[in-house]
């Protein structure tokens, strides 16, 4: 079977975690992780770690330095880990020719609001 590399955001996060344990028991899969920290809980599931600007901080930066990962590394998916990167996958998605992974519901912005969600 052919080995797929997948690329995994915001690997200190908790959603990250679970995507990367998950990813973890499929065999023939190999995963890069990206976060804004140098060391996170979840380093120890990824093959390779990149260190990359925070997102908010200069998107066209973040993605400039994602682009040549995805392109060293020949990522053929990407799983998107924080809630906040939603819109900005949204976005990237035009400037991207892989596939990635976003949750799709009409009560998204509902529930990306804890005080929202909560009411």
């Amino acid at each position: 079977m052919t080995n797929r590399t997948v690329l995994v955001t915001s690997i200190g996060t908790p959603i990250a975690h679970g995507v990367l344990k998950g990813l973890k028991d499929i065999q023939n899969i190999r995963i890069i992780g990206i976060d804004s920290r140098t060391l996170t809980a979840g380093n120890v599931f990824c093959d390779r770690v990149y260190h990359l600007p925070r997102f908010t901080e200069d998107k066209e930066n973040y993605f400039r330095q994602l682009n040549a990962i995805i392109e060293k590394e020949d990522v053929q998916a990407i799983f998107p880990s924080h809630p906040y990167e939603i819109d900005l996958y949204t976005e990237y998605k035009k400037r991207l020719s892989i596939p990635f992974a976003l949750p799709e519901s009409s009560q998204f912005d509902v529930l990306i609001d804890k005080g929202t969600t909560y009411a």
